[in-house]
């Protein structure tokens, strides 16, 4: 077609600036998007015909990226089982957090990591996060901490648990107070960082452990400078300003201005 020929020149006479696999990539993405298999073949032709360069794993990923925000999970699973065959590109662990992240449902799950295993594809972080995130979103939270449980047991730093994963459960297990003060310790054992609105969703969901949050809270302090320090204490106030002793609160006024944030306390009212 006109375009893909318009970019391929253009390539040809910036050989050395724009004949990039990111560059191929993008355009590989923008045939994509308008859905142009015939134009990706063609593309990929002339790739290789002037430049001598065989498709990549990233550039097939961008199809496929493309592909989970317009087609249908099985539709997504045939394209990725159909790779090696027609681009010479075998999926990685990032195809496959693409596929599961497209899955709407146990069983879609359970194909995608079936499909992982037999290609010998190891999950990492990502996958446990996406599989955790999928599996809350379809209101199986028991099957969401077996997972996060797996992953906590696994080797490697890949496998720890990061700010993702532990804002992800308690969300969906904001119901259950003990489960929601578990990960609360994990917080704290990982060291993950509390920013956002991590710390007031931990006080807010465990109204029975709420003087010792928000005593711990205050005593690692240190671990807002990393993140977002005035929303977090911002949010943390707004939760606890009813239902905690003056002292407290008084406590959380203090490490405010310890870590010099500005803050409109005329709004903050006890």
């Amino acid at each position: 077609k006109p375009y893909v020929h318009r970019i391929v020149t253009h390539l040809k006479k910036n050989r050395v600036s724009d004949a990039s696999e990111r560059m191929h990539q993008a355009a590989i993405a923008a045939l994509a998007a308008v859905e142009d298999v015939r134009g990706i073949r063609l593309y990929m032709e002339k790739m290789k015909e002037v430049y001598g360069q065989e498709p990549t794993i990233r550039m097939i990923n961008s199809i496929v990226g493309v592909k989970c925000k317009t087609r249908s999970f099985s539709q997504v699973r045939k394209f990725v089982a159909d790779m090696k065959q027609q681009y010479g590109v075998s999926p990685d662990v990032y195809t496959y957090n693409m596929l599961l992240d497209r899955a709407k449902s146990f069983p879609e799950l359970h194909l995608a990591l079936g499909d992982m295993s037999l290609n010998r594809v190891s999950m990492d972080r990502v996958s446990f996060n996406t599989l955790i995130k999928v599996l809350c979103q379809c209101n199986m939270q028991k099957k969401a901490l077996f997972y996060y449980s797996q992953m906590k047991d696994s080797l490697g730093k890949d496998f720890i648990p990061d700010f993702v994963t532990v804002l992800t459960l308690i969300r969906s297990c904001k119901d259950s107070p003990d489960i929601v003060y578990k990960l609360y310790n994990d917080v704290m054992n990982y060291k993950i960082p509390m920013k956002d609105d991590l710390p007031a969703l931990l006080v807010n969901h465990c109204p029975e452990y709420r003087e010792t949050l928000v005593s711990a809270i205050l005593t690692k302090r240190e671990r807002f400078l990393h993140a977002q320090p005035r929303l977090a204490f911002k949010t943390l106030i707004d939760v606890c300003r009813d239902s905690l002793p003056k002292k407290q609160v008084e406590a959380l006024e203090v490490a405010l201005r310890s870590l010099s944030i500005p803050f409109d306390w005329q709004h903050v009212q006890y």
